[in-house]
């Protein structure tokens, strides 16, 4: 098993991002999705300021994304709902 911690490249970066932020939020924890974030923002900054900004993002208006990737996912099904409406 290779380490995570020293591996390089861009999808060892997003493996430490995303799990650095399922420790940080061990509620929420990883959900599919969240790479796509993620990985948008390492495109454009450094680890640690993209985790910065995914917390940021989850937590904080105008985004607060945390319930689109928590359990029970209650606010993607209200999203969703809003569309079908």
């Amino acid at each position: 098993r290779k380490d995570y911690v020293a591996a390089e490249g861009g999808i060892a970066a997003l493996r430490r991002v995303l799990r650095a932020y399922s420790t940080y939020d061990p509620d929420v924890g990883y959900c599919q999705g969240m790479n796509f974030v993620a990985a948008m923002f390492l495109t454009f900054m450094s680890e640690e300021e993209a985790f910065w900004l995914l917390v940021h993002v989850m937590n904080e208006e105008p985004c607060r994304m945390r319930g689109l990737y928590g359990e029970g996912m209650a606010d993607a099904h209200r999203v969703l709902h809003v569309a079908e409406g």
